[in-house]
């Protein structure tokens, strides 16, 4: 439940950040989020030192990745206690081979950490705002975090402008990031609409083909409006996503392919015309296939 607040600077700089975060388009490079988070970064180090052990990389690429790391990570307060990250950056110090008594100790307080890791934050802000860290390091920390799980850039947007229109407090912006990373992925519907079929003998065999009768009949099942739709047919695709933002890219992922694959035919090269919106099951409008688009203004 948001409580709604006009006097929590310190949200709505956080929540601000944030939106420029998700933003890809007019957001100056130097207001772009460019690192990923302390959780993803400890998993990615330690895939790292398989691949060293295998002569995939070089020592010095992961004693350099090792460094760095440690210095991300010794003022997370996400990660846990200050017992628990003085312990880490301590195993940092120290190259982490393959196998190794370091490395399964890395391993144990990784997956210690990734369970509740935005909960900690959310205790972590819950001070004085003379005690918190600043909202630059928080609106990082959350954002990285939860594009690292998965969510799409344009849902966290919206999600974010929701919250700021309501005048989230500090309190309420951790406490919803922290529902966001328990959430689990679920299963959505996709409707990729084509305006032109080149070779419709190809398509009509394959599993998720939908004639123009079926595209429209699944547009108004799902509660979309027909109005100056007209599909030369499409296909309906299953994805596993944590929003329906997330799910619409893997049906553009497989479009761009569908596309490609058609500039190969030896008639009608480069003929698969896409409708230019992507609906999903569930989410009550459109979405624009292209995905500079999909999400609002903040």
């Amino acid at each position: 439940m948001i409580t709604a607040s006009a006097s929590d600077p310190y949200a709505r700089h956080v929540l601000a950040r944030m939106a420029d975060f998700f933003t890809d388009e007019g957001t100056p490079w130097a207001r772009r989020l460019w690192d990923i988070g302390s959780v993803l970064a400890l998993e990615e180090l330690r895939e790292a030192g398989y691949w060293q052990a295998h002569g995939v990389l070089s020592p010095a690429a992961c004693d350099w990745q090792r460094l760095q790391l440690s210095a991300l990570i010794g003022p997370d307060r996400g990660l846990g206690e200050r017992e628990l990250r003085k312990e880490l950056t301590g195993l940092l110090k120290h190259p982490l081979p393959d196998p190794s008594p370091a490395r399964r100790r890395l391993k144990e307080i990784i997956g210690h950490v990734r369970s509740g890791y935005l909960e900690r934050w959310a205790t972590a802000v819950a001070v004085p705002v003379d005690q918190r860290v600043k909202p630059e390091r928080l609106s990082r920390t959350v954002a990285s975090h939860l594009l690292d799980l998965g969510y799409s850039a344009s849902y966290l947007k919206a999600w974010a402008k929701d919250l700021y229109d309501a005048h989230a407090t500090t309190a309420d912006t951790a406490a919803a990031a922290a529902e966001l990373a328990r959430a689990q992925p679920r299963t959505y519907d996709v409707l990729v609409a084509l305006e032109k079929v080149p070779q419709r003998q190809l398509a009509e065999p394959l599993e998720h083909w939908y004639d123009k009768g079926k595209v429209v009949a699944w547009l108004r099942e799902h509660g979309h409006d027909t109005a100056g739709v007209r599909p030369g047919g499409g296909f309906v695709y299953r994805f596993m996503a944590l929003d329906p933002f997330s799910a619409a890219e893997q049906a553009r992922q497989m479009l761009e392919r569908m596309t490609a694959r058609s500039q190969f035919l030896r008639r009608d090269r480069g003929g698969v015309k896409p409708l230019p919106h992507i609906w999903v099951a569930g989410h009550p409008r459109p979405i624009p296939l292209d995905p500079r688009h999909a999400a609002p203004m903040f």
